[in-house]
Parts: structure tokens; C-alpha cells; sequence
């Protein structure tokens, strides 16, 4: 019950909030003991943690996330893309993993209206200023060796 009251916002200067003090709102969940099995399930996916403490909003999400982190590579997790004035106006896009310079995108709900616009939006925007970007798709899961050879190659 604590845990669920822990604030969002600062009341006073100083004062933390749950990033600050736990990283996520998830383990702050896993702490308390709220969540059977360390996960949490949504509509879209199954929030967990992967082996390095990264949220990730799927399962698939933290097996690639615990590829990247047993391979030894240094990986931001949600970085931002950006700003551009037609595809990333506010700069509030994020991708999934950035390992170096090369983002890697997991297009796990393709088929979605909206979603399958965004990945286009994403793409577009890596085109335009030159990103080099790894797209991950479903069928990818079973052999990221492969799909994600070049990074080991980059190391």
C-alpha cells in the first residue's frame, strides 16, 4: 500500500520521487511485493525487468534487452531520436534500445493502425538524417544472433 501511494510529482524541493530513488515504477511494484512473478500485465504487453534492471513493456522486449546485456553491450534503453520539424517536432520520440549509434527498434504490435504509423514516422526520420537503424520484428526473437550480428562485430 505504501508503495502505491509513494508520490509522482515532488511535494517540496528536494523531496524524491520514485525514479529518483527506485528507477521505475515496476520495481517499485516488485519491492513491495504487489506483483506475483515480477510482472505486470497490460494491454499491450507484459511490463517486466530484464537481468540488467531495464523496464521493458513485453517479454520479447527483455529477451533482446538480455541479449544485449550478455553480449556485453553498453545499450541506452528508450533513447531519444532527433528533433526534426516534420517527424519528431517536440523531440519527445524515443526508440527502443541505442547501442553506439545504431537504434534498434522491436516492431512487436505490427498490424495496429497507429502503431504501424509510427514505425513508419521512425523510419522516415532515421532515413532523413542518416540513423543507422536495426528493425526487429517477431520472427527475429529466435536468432538475434544473426539479426544483431553486426553490433557484436562493432564491439
Amino acid at each position: 500500500q505504501r508503495a502505491l501511494r509513494f508520490p509522482y510529482k515532488r511535494p517540496r524541493k528536494g523531496y524524491p520521487i520514485y525514479k529518483d530513488k527506485f528507477g521505475n515504477w515496476l520495481k517499485v511494484l516488485i519491492l513491495a511485493g504487489v506483483l506475483e512473478g515480477y510482472v505486470r500485465e497490460t494491454k499491450r504487453g507484459t511490463f517486466c525487468l530484464a537481468e540488467d534492471g531495464h523496464l521493458c513493456l513485453s517479454m520479447k522486449e527483455k529477451v533482446i534487452d538480455d541479449w544485449l546485456f550478455k553480449n556485453s553491450l553498453k545499450h541506452e534503453k528508450e533513447p531519444k531520436y532527433p528533433k526534426d520539424k516534420k517527424f519528431n517536432p517536440n523531440g519527445a520520440m524515443r526508440g527502443d534500445w541505442k547501442v553506439s549509434e545504431i537504434y534498434i527498434e522491436y516492431f512487436g504490435l505490427k498490424g495496429i493502425i497507429d502503431y504501424d504509423k509510427k514505425t513508419k514516422v521512425k523510419e522516415a526520420l532515421c532515413k532523413k538524417h542518416n540513423l543507422k537503424l536495426i528493425r526487429i520484428h517477431q520472427g527475429d526473437i529466435i536468432n538475434l544472433n544473426k539479426k544483431l550480428a553486426i553490433l557484436l562485430r562493432n564491439k
